[in-house]
């Protein structure tokens, strides 16, 4: 049996529109009639629902883009009050969090879906467990696994994409495109040519962008994008690629 495609979204920081491009992709996958399954291991900075228990907003929002809002616990499975990366809003509110448990979700995923994308919680390198990095833990045991790494479009951005790029490349990890992600109408006047040199460095091929601002875009809409950008393209060329 041909287990799916495992596409890790990470990004250089929390906040920087990872669950915007994860979300676009999915809905793109989706709308093409692909069997898609999102997931978000870990979500922290959670609040309280009516019926007390928390409510992951990032995790509710892939389920909608996959049309699967009756998964969103298997989607987001590991939810934290505390704002904070993955393994501190555990010890802070007395959890573990098990990476063997983590592991069986995305096996399973993959087993079932086509796709499955995985977005991490916070930056590439964020401790989820207490040994356990985001960018080691997510890929572990998977041949085919690739990266996309969301970056913020400004100054500062170019340091930030290079050193999170050149920790992938060190551990071996496939980056399969680094996508620019305008936050606000602000980045997007912003005139420090972050993605003009970050293309410079790393490639035309790999770097691609901007995702311009919208708060409200709907899931249709950032499919559109994520395809008018080539990272649509750029994903399908996976099925080509050896299992």
């Amino acid at each position: 049996m041909t287990r799916g495609q495992l596409v890790i979204v990470t990004g250089t920081d929390t906040g920087i529109g990872k669950t915007t491009v994860t979300r676009g992709l999915v809905r793109a996958l989706v709308s093409r009639n692909e069997v898609v399954l999102p997931l978000k291991w870990v979500e922290t900075g959670c609040v309280e629902s009516a019926d007390g228990s928390l409510r992951g907003d990032d995790a509710i929002a892939l389920a909608r883009a996959a049309k699967r809002e009756t998964d969103v616990d298997r989607i987001g499975p590991v939810r934290f009050r505390t704002p904070a990366a993955p393994v501190v809003a555990a010890r802070h509110e007395g959890k573990t969090i098990d990476r063997e448990a983590l592991w069986r979700l995305r096996d399973e995923a993959l087993d079932a879906a086509d796709w499955v994308l995985l977005e991490g919680a916070g930056g590439a390198l964020v401790p989820v467990t207490e040994r356990d990095l985001f960018v080691d833990l997510a890929p572990a045991g998977v041949a085919n696994a690739v990266f996309v790494l969301v970056t913020r479009d400004g100054l500062g951005t170019v340091h930030q994409t290079l050193a999170t790029h050149e920790a992938l490349a060190r551990r071996g990890c496939r980056v399969l495109a680094v996508v620019v992600n305008q936050r606000t109408h602000a980045e997007a006047r912003d005139r420090s040519e972050s993605i003009e040199t970050l293309r410079s460095w790393l490639g035309s091929e790999l770097v691609t962008g901007p995702i311009e601002p919208d708060a409200n875009a709907s899931d249709d809409d950032l499919a559109k994008r994520v395809a008018s950008i080539g990272l649509l393209d750029r994903v399908l060329t996976l099925r080509a690629s050896p299992q």
